[in-house]
């Protein structure tokens, strides 16, 4: 699996990881249209709540697949600082607590979850253009 170039190496792990992230990126039309369908309706709690808990899972498969790439044989750049990697999965967890009490609140107050779903959504784009991206 790898010609001798240490950027061309890959694990058993890290490929079915890979997988699940891009299973379940490809998947976002669905709770999507799910939450466009019922967001007017009085079942806009079900809508809510099903794209909550599709973030949740797809901060899990990141989370995964982030550790996948460590272990069992670290796949990163060398030059990646492993603190930036720490942050990276701490900010994944708490995305993941994030969301899941979002959809624990769209139980009750579907507005207000989905409100809370546009402002991470604000926030992940803020901290994606902050200073921790440019590279």
């Amino acid at each position: 699996m790898s010609d001798g170039n240490p950027l061309c190496r890959t694990s058993k792990p890290f490929l079915y990881a890979n997988g699940l992230l891009l299973l379940l990126i490809t998947f976002i039309p669905f709770p999507t249209a799910l939450l466009a369908r019922y967001v007017d309706t009085p079942l806009r709690s079900v809508g809510v709540m099903c794209y909550a808990l599709y973030a949740v899972g797809v901060n899990a498969a990141f989370l995964v697949w982030g550790a996948t790439m460590q272990s069992p044989v670290y796949l990163g750049r060398p030059e990646v600082n492993r603190e930036e990697i720490r942050k990276m999965n701490r900010r994944t967890r708490v995305g993941m607590a994030a969301y899941a009490c979002t959809a624990i609140i769209s139980w009750w107050l579907p507005i207000v979850g989905l409100a809370l779903l546009v402002l991470l959504w604000v926030f992940w784009i803020m901290l994606s253009i902050g200073p921790a991206s440019e590279a």
